[in-house]
């Protein structure tokens, strides 16, 4: 099972999704510093993986161009989409595929609680 994201890692996460019209650049380095997309990915596919555990689903990231963060989904049920921008709302999550969109507080980043309850394994 992967690590949690430590405090400065959540915090962190948690100030890239609140940005908006900023220049996220491209994924890769450049002269050794990451871009503001770099990170988000790097921080956001690291959160979904934990949230994943030993179940079943895919982690992928869609980069998308300079201008947007890009999003992370864990492609699995339930489906998790994470992308900046969408603060004011949350973390978009479906408890199945094709099911409607349910909004998770960035508070709540830190505890797994939610994602198991809909997986249907409480305290897993």
């Amino acid at each position: 099972m992967s690590k949690p994201l430590n405090y400065a890692e959540l915090t962190r996460l948690q100030e890239l999704l609140r940005m908006d019209g900023v220049e996220w650049g491209d994924v890769v380095k450049y002269r050794g510093q990451k871009s503001l997309k770099a990170e988000f990915k790097d921080l956001a596919v690291k959160y979904l993986k934990w949230l994943l555990g030993s179940g079943i689903g895919k982690v992928k990231f869609n980069a998308g161009g300079a201008a947007v963060s890009g999003e992370a989904i864990l492609d699995g049920a339930p489906y998790v989409m994470i992308s900046a921008g969408t603060a004011h709302l949350g973390i978009l999550y479906r408890a199945q595929k094709g099911g409607g969109n349910q909004w998770l507080p960035l508070h709540s980043l830190g505890d797994r609680d939610w994602y198991d309850a809909l997986r249907g394994k409480p305290g897993a």
